[in-house]
Protein backbone atom coordinates (compact mmCIF):
# COMPACT_ATOMS: atom_id res chain seq x y z
CA UNK A 1 0.00 0.00 0.00
CA UNK A 2 0.96 3.77 -0.54
CA UNK A 3 2.92 5.89 2.05
CA UNK A 4 0.60 8.70 3.05
CA UNK A 5 1.08 12.17 4.20
CA UNK A 6 -2.40 13.88 5.41
CA UNK A 7 -2.95 18.09 4.84
CA UNK A 8 -6.08 18.92 5.14
CA UNK A 9 -7.62 22.28 6.30
CA UNK A 10 -10.99 20.37 7.49
CA UNK A 11 -9.69 19.00 10.90
CA UNK A 12 -12.08 16.85 10.86
CA UNK A 13 -11.75 15.57 7.63
CA UNK A 14 -7.82 15.35 8.97
CA UNK A 15 -8.59 13.09 11.97
CA UNK A 16 -11.10 10.76 10.16
CA UNK A 17 -8.32 10.28 7.25
CA UNK A 18 -5.73 9.64 10.43
CA UNK A 19 -8.07 7.23 11.82
CA UNK A 20 -9.25 5.29 8.59
CA UNK A 21 -5.07 5.34 7.32
CA UNK A 22 -3.13 4.72 10.34
CA UNK A 23 -0.64 2.25 9.52
CA UNK A 24 -0.36 4.10 5.92
CA UNK A 25 0.66 7.70 7.59
CA UNK A 26 4.23 8.32 7.22
CA UNK A 27 6.41 11.52 7.10
CA UNK A 28 6.00 13.99 4.50
CA UNK A 29 9.64 12.95 2.94
CA UNK A 30 9.09 9.65 3.19
CA UNK A 31 5.40 9.49 1.57
CA UNK A 32 4.20 8.36 -2.08
CA UNK A 33 1.21 10.52 -1.62
CA UNK A 34 -0.16 13.79 0.01
CA UNK A 35 -3.99 13.72 1.04
CA UNK A 36 -5.55 17.30 0.93
CA UNK A 37 -8.88 18.71 0.72
CA UNK A 38 -7.22 21.84 -1.50
CA UNK A 39 -4.99 21.64 -4.70
CA UNK A 40 -1.40 21.69 -3.49
CA UNK A 41 1.88 22.70 -4.87
CA UNK A 42 4.44 19.74 -3.75
CA UNK A 43 6.72 17.06 -5.78
CA UNK A 44 4.85 14.51 -4.09
CA UNK A 45 1.85 13.17 -6.12
CA UNK A 46 -1.45 15.30 -4.26
CA UNK A 47 -4.68 12.92 -4.32
CA UNK A 48 -7.64 15.79 -3.85
CA UNK A 49 -10.50 14.96 -1.69
CA UNK A 50 -13.83 16.70 -1.96
CA UNK A 51 -16.97 17.05 -3.97
CA UNK A 52 -15.63 18.24 -7.00
CA UNK A 53 -15.60 15.88 -10.04
CA UNK A 54 -11.77 16.79 -10.15
CA UNK A 55 -10.90 15.39 -6.58
CA UNK A 56 -10.05 11.93 -7.11
CA UNK A 57 -11.57 10.46 -4.04
CA UNK A 58 -14.99 12.00 -3.60
CA UNK A 59 -16.81 12.76 -0.16
CA UNK A 60 -18.66 11.24 1.10
CA UNK A 61 -16.68 8.17 1.39
CA UNK A 62 -16.43 4.95 3.53
CA UNK A 63 -12.95 3.54 4.98
CA UNK A 64 -13.27 1.15 2.16
CA UNK A 65 -13.88 2.91 -0.42
CA UNK A 66 -10.75 5.22 0.63
CA UNK A 67 -8.86 2.01 -0.06
CA UNK A 68 -9.77 1.21 -2.96
CA UNK A 69 -9.52 4.64 -4.22
CA UNK A 70 -6.23 4.37 -2.55
CA UNK A 71 -5.40 1.30 -4.75
CA UNK A 72 -6.28 2.91 -7.81
CA UNK A 73 -3.56 5.82 -7.25
CA UNK A 74 -1.00 3.02 -6.60
CA UNK A 75 -1.70 1.24 -9.71
CA UNK A 76 -1.53 4.37 -11.73
CA UNK A 77 1.74 5.63 -10.13
CA UNK A 78 2.93 1.68 -10.40
CA UNK A 79 2.02 2.06 -14.14
CA UNK A 80 4.16 5.51 -14.67
CA UNK A 81 7.25 4.26 -13.12
CA UNK A 82 7.32 1.15 -15.14
CA UNK A 83 6.67 3.29 -18.41
CA UNK A 84 9.97 5.11 -18.05
CA UNK A 85 13.08 3.13 -17.25
CA UNK A 86 11.41 1.08 -20.79
CA UNK A 87 11.57 5.25 -22.35
CA UNK A 88 14.88 5.62 -20.99
CA UNK A 89 16.01 2.62 -22.45
CA UNK A 90 14.32 3.23 -25.49
CA UNK A 91 16.35 6.72 -26.07
CA UNK A 92 19.31 5.02 -24.47
CA UNK A 93 19.35 2.34 -27.39
CA UNK A 94 18.64 4.49 -29.92
CA UNK A 95 21.82 6.96 -29.02
CA UNK A 96 24.02 4.37 -28.54
CA UNK A 97 22.78 3.03 -31.92
CA UNK A 98 23.03 7.06 -33.84
CA UNK A 99 26.97 6.56 -32.16
CA UNK A 100 27.60 3.24 -33.48
CA UNK A 101 26.74 4.32 -36.97
CA UNK A 102 28.85 7.83 -36.93
CA UNK A 103 31.66 5.78 -35.46
CA UNK A 104 31.40 3.10 -38.27
CA UNK A 105 31.08 5.93 -40.85
CA UNK A 106 34.03 8.34 -39.44
CA UNK A 107 36.00 5.02 -38.95
CA UNK A 108 35.30 4.24 -42.84
CA UNK A 109 36.26 7.44 -44.23
CA UNK A 110 39.61 6.77 -42.39
CA UNK A 111 40.53 4.32 -43.44
CA UNK A 112 38.98 5.05 -47.15
CA UNK A 113 41.07 8.24 -47.06
CA UNK A 114 44.78 6.53 -45.63
CA UNK A 115 43.75 3.96 -48.37
CA UNK A 116 43.54 6.91 -51.24
CA UNK A 117 46.98 8.73 -49.89
CA UNK A 118 48.77 5.26 -50.06
CA UNK A 119 48.77 5.04 -46.05
CA UNK A 120 50.23 7.69 -45.10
Amino acid sequence: MLKVYINCKSQLLQKSLEIFLKKYLTPYKKADVVLSDRPLRSEKTVVTIGNKRSDKIQKPFTQSSLLFALDRVKKSLENQQNLRPKEEKIDLEIQIEKLTQKFAKDLAHILKSRIDTGGH
